[in-house]
């Protein structure tokens, strides 16, 4: 046990420290491989954690959800991928009609603002009853797929247009490294909350099914474990939101803001 802390606390030294190094390179480097001025760009934020926050919920579902269809609903397996068909899917049509409203709005914000209260509040009711029909819950999961998606393109077309032409490519880079960063943190939370409410340590391993069943046997409530996850999930979007609100909503560069191939 001492051990185990001590190698914890030699980790999180360990990370500190090359944060640290890691910072004063990119204030020294010619060419550094994050830009400064790019993260100091608060659209390039607030756009960033928007959508980091947005998609690691949908990747932090994607992995538990066919664990709550097993161990909740009794699913197969085979079923279980198949329930996942809501959450993948629909978050496409909102990618593509929030894509289609920059186009014409103004304030093209808000798309992704009714998006997301819709997906917060239908999450909430999911993490409220956790035991719903599989039904209702494939509804609430399009629900909630379809809001994320209309934060994709407004994010990622925000950051864009923020930033100079020269500096696009090291934008996007930023953004996806810390959207990658941001879901496995939440993959982390989620998955912690689980095994806490299975009663598991995590470093003790062992099958997970195998643990369900102990747990059950135990007497414990399988749904209520996975309140759990779905009210961090419910967390998350909900900094998203509040990302999305702060985000400054500049005009659009057109055609004529761009320079003429030569």
């Amino acid at each position: 046990m001492l051990a185990a802390a001590m190698r914890r606390t030699v980790a999180w030294l360990t990370a500190i420290l090359e944060s640290i190094l890691f910072l004063w390179r990119l204030t020294q480097a010619l060419e550094p491989f994050l830009l400064l001025p790019v993260l100091a760009n608060p659209v390039m934020r607030m756009g960033t954690a928007c959508t980091s926050f947005s998609q690691g919920v949908v990747i932090g579902l994607t992995i538990f959800l066919p664990l709550y269809y097993e161990l909740v609903h009794k699913f197969s397996a085979s079923d279980s991928g198949l329930a996942l068909i809501p959450i993948v899917v629909m978050s496409t049509p909102g990618s593509i009609l929030a894509g289609r409203m920059m186009m014409f709005l103004d304030h093209y914000k808000r798309v992704p603002l009714v998006g997301l209260s819709c997906a917060i509040v239908a999450l909430s009711l999911l993490a409220w009853n956790p035991s719903m029909h599989p039904i209702t819950v494939a509804v609430v999961l399009s629900i909630v797929a379809f809001g994320i998606g209309t934060t994709y393109p407004v994010g990622t077309v925000s950051i864009q247009n923020a930033v100079s032409r020269y500096q696009v490519g090291a934008a996007m880079g930023a953004m996806n490294f810390f959207r990658g960063l941001t879901a496995a943190f939440i993959v982390a939370a989620m998955g912690a909350i689980l095994l806490a409410g299975l009663g598991v340590a995590p470093e003790r391993g062992g099958s997970t099914i195998v643990v369900a069943a102990t747990a059950n046997a135990r007497g414990v409530d399988l749904a209520h474990v996975f309140r759990g996850v779905f009210a961090i999930a419910v967390l998350c979007l909900i900094i998203s939101l509040i990302s999305l609100i702060w985000m400054e909503e500049r005009p659009l560069r057109g055609r004529s803001a761009q320079t003429p191939v030569a």
